[in-house]
C-alpha cells in the first residue's frame, strides 16, 4: 500500500500582480503602436504622396464625364448583377433545401466553392479563363453581370435558406394540413 502525498493547488495570483500585468502590457501594446506610427510617419515620401493622391486639380477635369460614366457603368452592373444573383440565389436555396440528395450536394458545392473564393478570381476566370478555354468571346458587361451574378447567389441562397428555415415547422404543416399543395404552401405561407 503506497501512500500519496496530496498535491497542493498552486497558488492563486494575487489580484494586485494581475493588475500590473495587464496595465504593463497594455503600456507595451501602446507603445508598439506609437513606434509603428512614428516609423511610418518618418518613411512615408509625402512629397510624392501628396503628388500623386492628394493632386485635386488633376482630378477636376475628370469629374463631369469620367466620373459620371463611373456611376452609371457602376449603378448598370450592380442591378443586373443583382438579379443575376437573386434569380440564381432563389434556385440555389430551393435546392439546398430540396429531398434529393443530388441537389442538395450540387447546390451545397456551389455555394460552399463561390463563398470561399475570392469575387477577383471569377473576374479572372470568366473574363479570360474561359473565353481562353472554350474559344468565345464575351462582350465585358456580360463578364462582369456572370462575375458578380454567380457570387452574389451564393451569398443570397445562404441568406434566403436561413430565412426559409427559420418559419416554424408548423406554419407548413398546417397549410398542408388544410390540403396547399407543397408548393402553394411554399410560395404563399413559407
Amino acid at each position: 500500500m503506497s501512500t500519496q502525498t496530496p498535491v497542493s493547488p498552486a497558488p492563486a495570483m494575487k489580484p494586485g500582480r494581475a493588475r500590473r500585468r495587464r496595465r504593463l502590457s497594455l503600456i507595451i501594446q501602446a507603445a508598439v503602436f506609437v513606434l509603428t506610427l512614428v516609423v511610418l510617419a518618418v518613411l512615408i515620401d509625402w512629397g510624392a504622396l501628396a503628388e500623386n493622391v492628394l493632386n485635386f486639380p488633376a482630378v477636376a477635369p475628370m469629374f463631369p464625364n469620367v466620373i459620371l460614366v463611373g456611376l452609371g457603368n457602376t449603378l448598370f452592373y450592380t442591378v443586373t448583377s443583382f438579379v443575376v444573383g437573386l434569380l440564381g440565389g432563389i434556385v440555389l436555396a430551393l435546392m439546398r433545401l430540396s429531398s434529393f440528395g443530388p441537389y442538395r450536394w450540387l447546390a451545397t458545392a456551389y455555394v460552399e466553392f463561390f463563398r470561399g473564393v475570392p469575387a477577383l478570381l471569377v473576374f479572372l476566370a470568366f473574363g479570360y479563363g474561359v473565353p481562353f478555354a472554350f474559344g468565345v468571346s464575351w462582350p465585358i458587361p456580360v463578364v462582369v453581370m456572370v462575375a458578380l451574378g454567380m457570387v452574389s447567389a451564393a451569398y443570397i441562397a445562404e441568406t434566403l435558406r436561413a430565412g426559409l428555415q427559420a418559419v416554424p415547422r408548423g406554419q407548413m404543416e398546417a397549410a398542408r394540413s388544410l390540403g396547399m399543395p407543397t408548393w402553394r404552401a411554399m410560395v404563399t405561407i413559407v
